[in-house]
């Protein structure tokens, strides 16, 4: 499969209700206050964002995705440029 069938792909689901977690994985994460973390393949953000008020203000969490519909509704779900 091409980059741009992935893209187009997930792009369209970007504004869908349907689920793509991949099972959870943030519930064994641990993360702590201060740590940085990295979600790959982020999606719409949503385990970006609970990282993110886990770690609080001293940690940072980065959102990786191949999506570019995925990264904009990311962006806009968490009111923050990337």
């Amino acid at each position: 499969m091409e980059f741009t069938e992935i893209n187009n792909r997930y792009s369209e689901l970007a504004e869908s209700n349907c689920c793509l977690s991949c099972g959870g994985a943030i519930n064994h994460s641990e993360a702590q206050p201060g740590e940085i973390c990295v979600d790959l393949g982020s999606g719409r953000g949503g385990d970006v964002i609970r990282l993110a008020e886990i770690v609080g203000a001293e940690g940072f969490v980065y959102g990786i995705d191949i999506s570019d519909g995925m990264i904009s509704k990311a962006v806009r779900t968490c009111g923050q440029p990337y």
